[in-house]
């Protein structure tokens, strides 16, 4: 069963961010910061050669009020 359109986070744009740690620049992305403590948050990780934004069609999925991170 799949949530309506308008319930899914599927019509927003994650917004790219880079953490520095020990000595590498990692790069990740966050759909919903304004969710940030305030519901769940879920964090999908990515095998090496891969990028965050292979999870796009799951997360698109996803309801509208969650917090994600790739």
């Amino acid at each position: 069963m799949s949530a309506p359109p308008s319930a899914v986070i599927g019509s927003t744009a994650p917004t790219s961010h880079r953490v520095q740690a020990n000595g590498l620049s990692i790069a990740y992305y966050e759909w919903n910061a304004a969710r940030r403590g305030h519901g769940p948050t879920l964090l999908f990780a990515h095998a090496t050669g891969f990028h965050a934004r292979v999870w796009d069609a799951a997360i698109a999925r996803l309801p509208a009020d969650w917090h994600v991170v790739a």
